[in-house]
């Protein structure tokens, strides 16, 4: 299980919605003329505070990740940033690096 949040520039995105968050935000960014190029990401175990432990139903002693990510476009601009706490007892994490 994991618990997300996000956070979008409402100039960038003024016609953003909770239902477009639900869905895809690649998809809402070829829409919407966004092209992604890179991410930054910083990934930390963490013991988690309690609003994300009662949400991921685990005590606030058992550690988690969180993994921050910034979201960029080609020309430097901010698309997104997202932070997600994962359960790492329910919830793997695999990455995928590219040269």
């Amino acid at each position: 299980m994991l618990f997300e949040k996000t956070f979008m520039a409402i100039d960038l995105h003024p016609e953003i919605s909770l239902k477009v968050l639900q869905g895809s935000k690649y998809r809402y960014a070829e829409e919407h003329g966004f092209t992604i190029d890179w991410a930054y990401q910083n990934i930390t175990p963490i013991y988690p505070p309690d609003y994300i432990a009662q949400e991921l139903k685990i005590s606030t002693n058992q550690s988690i990740l969180r993994v921050a990510n910034t979201t960029y476009t080609p020309e430097g601009i901010v698309f997104d940033y997202t932070e997600l706490y994962l359960n790492t007892e329910v919830y793997q994490l695999n990455i995928i690096k590219r040269r």
